[in-house]
């Protein structure tokens, strides 16, 4: 393992929610046979949910229909029950194409363990299970309270402990104008959240041999131009990964600018379209002077990192977004970001 100076080490939950995974192209179509066999069930995600006793968990239960071969049902009437309390919506619901169906389940005021069963003619029965836990008055007065401190509209909070998401709620309005609650499948933008996870696939890059720390970052970036007439600052040739990594890169946007935040000006600056994209910027700083040499101090820097996710792109061939999907978050299991 490489340790990074000004780097720390971040645990961080995301929610993941909504719609289930689709099918594996084995189901029915217009011009296919539809799947014979016995049905058999599973349970493809919301299983294993913490809420308040009394609360709706925040996912969905996806049940899937498939035969003994994988190939998925259509069309397959799937019933539910609840034990311990609570209720589901609906009771019965019917595979769509993808052999899926799904069901909203709000515990009952049973604390601890309670058990969802899903039930289809011919098929072995399957079971969701979830945690019911005492209410939260007191959290729920700290958050509210924090609202109107502060004047925020809303927000969702998350809590896991042990590895297991064991609160999820919204909070206040999620639009001021239609007045819509907030809930705790809400995205939120991450913001700077997204420098460690962008530092950690540069890391897994590292590690596969794709790029090496002491790399001169603008070696991956050489098709980019300066603007017309600029002499680039030489020492953005002695800027490394990792210099851009520990914010070490040489901007300091208190001692001039902080270049994500001029879009208009950057695309002047190089006659690109408005708004500025993330090369535009680029190209426009290579016209600037740096404010320090590289590696000689720390200077948050969000240019740094916009100058990383570059990188990314250019080492793997596609874009940062479908990289960080394909390679980072989907193996995690994450499917849902903001």
């Amino acid at each position: 393992m490489v340790r990074l100076k000004g780097i720390w080490l971040l645990t961080f939950a995301v929610a993941v929610g909504g719609g289930a995974c689709g099918g594996d192209g084995g189901g029915t179509g217009p011009d296919m046979e539809p799947p014979t066999g016995t049905p058999v069930l599973s349970v493809l995600s919301g299983d294993d949910q913490t809420d308040q006793a009394g609360g709706t968990l925040w996912q969905d239960v996806v049940v899937r229909v498939t035969n003994e071969s994988g190939a998925t049902f259509a069309g397959v009437s799937v019933q539910a029950a609840v034990s311990g309390g609570g209720t589901v919506t609906p009771a019965s619901a019917t595979s769509d194409a993808q052999g899926q169906a799904s069901f909203r389940w709000t515990l009952g005021d049973q604390l601890g363990a309670q058990d969802l069963e899903f039930t289809a003619a011919g098929a072995t029965p399957v079971e969701a299970s979830a945690w019911a836990l005492e209410n939260l008055p007191t959290f729920d007065s700290h958050i509210e309270a924090f609202l109107t401190q502060w004047g925020v509209p809303g927000v969702g909070v998350a809590v896991a402990f042990d590895g297991r998401l064991v609160y999820a709620r919204g909070y206040g309005v999620a639009d001021v104008g239609t007045g819509e609650d907030v809930k705790a499948e809400h995205r939120f933008r991450i913001a700077s959240v997204s420098k460690p996870i962008t530092a950690a696939a540069v890391m897994q890059m590292v590690e596969r041999g794709e790029l090496d720390l002491e790399d001169p970052a603008f070696d991956y970036l050489d098709h980019l131009d300066p603007p017309a007439g600029a002499t680039p600052d030489s020492r953005l040739a002695d800027i490394t990964i990792r210099n851009l990594l520990e914010h070490a890169g040489g901007w300091d946007r208190d001692a001039s600018f902080d270049p994500m935040f001029i879009p208009q000006q950057a695309a002047d600056g190089v006659s690109a379209p408005a708004p500025a994209s993330a090369e535009t910027v680029i190209r426009f700083m290579l016209g600037q002077s740096l404010d320090f040499d590289p590696a000689a101090r720390y200077a948050y820097s969000n240019f740094g990192y916009a100058v990383l996710g570059r990188i990314i792109e250019s080492v793997s061939g596609t874009s940062y977004e479908d990289y960080m999907t394909s390679q980072f978050l989907a193996p995690m299991g994450i499917t849902r970001m903001a």
